[in-house]
C-alpha cells in the first residue's frame, strides 16, 4: 500500500507543473490516498469529466510507465 499511497501525490506535482488543473486528493480509512473531484458547476459537460479522466490516466502513464 505504500506504493498506492504516492501515486496520487506524483500526479498532482505533474499536473501542477504543467498548470491545466488542479485535483484534490486524500486517503479515506485504510485505503491510500486517492483523487476527490467536488462538482460545483451544473454546466458541465461530460465530455469535460471524460477529459479530467484521460489526463489523469495519461499523466500516471507518464510518470509510472
Amino acid at each position: 500500500l505504500v506504493f498506492y499511497s504516492k501515486v496520487a501525490p506524483k500526479i498532482k506535482e505533474s499536473m501542477t507543473l504543467k498548470g491545466n488543473m488542479m485535483l484534490a486528493y486524500q486517503p479515506l480509512g485504510d485505503l491510500p490516498n486517492f483523487f476527490r473531484i467536488a462538482i460545483s458547476n451544473p454546466r458541465l459537460s461530460e465530455s469535460s469529466l471524460d477529459w479530467v479522466l484521460d489526463e489523469i490516466e495519461r499523466l500516471s502513464k507518464d510518470i509510472f510507465c
